[in-house]
């Protein structure tokens, strides 16, 4: 067994959803920095793991901003970095089904990853209400770098 796995085993025995929420978001955040060194130590050594490449380094810095943002989309969204990384894997994508497509005698369509529908404008009362389901009271604070109620 594993550091890691013996981390996220204690990790899961904790009985408070919100000190188990971190203890996990810590541990994810551990598991993918080593995940992304492994990662960016890969040589590029043709095209098709350049691409590849880009597609997982992306991928671990959104699930790095999250983590390390305990999953608090306000911060996350804020930021930015989850934005570019995003449009990253979907230009990535598209390099992947072009190389792809170009390499075999049937192509394969390319997957539609266009925007998504952005909600209509709501009213402050409104605001306040969906940040209650959104958040339920828990924020991530900076301060300690952890989940807290608020």
């Amino acid at each position: 067994m594993t550091d890691f796995e013996k981390e996220l085993l204690t990790c899961k025995a904790i009985s408070n959803d919100l000190n188990r929420a971190n203890c996990l978001f810590s541990l994810l955040h551990e598991v993918t920095t080593v995940q992304d060194d492994i990662q960016r130590a890969i040589p590029s050594v043709n095209a098709s793991v350049a691409v590849s490449r880009r597609l997982t380094n992306s991928a671990n810095g959104i699930i790095l901003n999250v983590s390390r943002l305990r999953g608090d989309i306000e911060p996350i969204v804020e930021h930015g970095h989850v934005d570019e990384k995003v449009e990253t894997i979907v230009n990535a994508w598209y390099s992947v089904i072009h190389d792809y497509n170009i390499t075999h005698k049937t192509p394969r369509a390319k997957p539609f990853l266009g925007e998504g529908r952005m909600p209509e404008s709501t009213l402050p009362e409104d605001i306040r209400m969906q940040k209650k389901v959104v958040f339920g009271g828990i924020r991530y604070n900076p301060a300690t770098g952890k989940l807290e109620r608020r």
